[in-house]
């Protein structure tokens, strides 16, 4: 359920995005191979340092450093997943495919971000050496800051689009809502999305 809006917007990515749940459900080297190619991607500390990514895509459950709260179900969800013979290949399966689309929807649109703020950047450097008047610069100073803030919206989006929701402030808590709820992240991500979808 988490990958259906990514799913949904590039339907092309459906067949490749199958078959890892395929093999990862198999073998946890075929996890760990999709893991490396996007960890190893040059473009990966763009979606961690300007995309704000950084806890966004789940470490493996066999790497053994991830904390519950990074997941979108809950502390039972973990629980039952050690006791339940296949869960634990399912888990593997479920990160793995939700990290690959979280990756390509965000690698789809570094080019662009990078684009728009080479633009923006571009113009503020023309204007300031053709001594435009004060107001002008000063738009041009804007439209820089939202390039740039772009990167930041944009990773929150894919990352809530692909139900992995945000708590602001009340972060802290997640481990808490997860002790009560199944999957307060994807919750969470369900009453995001809207908004994010029809603001500016």
């Amino acid at each position: 359920r988490q990958g259906l809006v990514l799913l949904a917007r590039d339907p092309r990515r459906i067949p490749k995005t199958f078959w890892y749940a395929l093999k990862t459900i198999a073998k946890d080297k075929y996890a760990q191979q999709v893991d490396d190619i996007i960890r190893n991607d040059p473009d990966y500390p763009l979606m961690i340092e300007r995309m704000g990514m950084k806890n966004d895509f789940t470490p493996l459950p066999s790497s053994g450093v991830v904390g519950l709260s990074r997941y979108e179900e809950g502390h039972i969800a973990q629980a039952i997943t050690k006791w339940i013979p296949g869960l634990r290949h399912s888990a593997r399966s479920y990160v793995t495919t939700l990290n690959w689309l979280r990756y390509k929807q965000a690698k789809s649109m570094i080019p662009m971000l990078d684009t728009a703020e080479k633009i923006a950047m571009d113009k503020l450097m023309s204007l300031t050496k053709a001594g435009a008047p004060e107001k002008v610069i000063m738009r041009a100073e804007k439209n820089v800051e939202m390039a740039q803030e772009a990167w930041k919206a944009a990773g929150k989006l894919t990352a809530i689009a692909s139900g992995r929701g945000k708590f602001g402030a009340a972060e802290s808590a997640v481990p808490v809502l997860q002790t009560i709820f199944w999957a307060p992240r994807w919750v969470a991500s369900q009453l995001e999305l809207p908004f994010m979808l029809l603001s500016k």
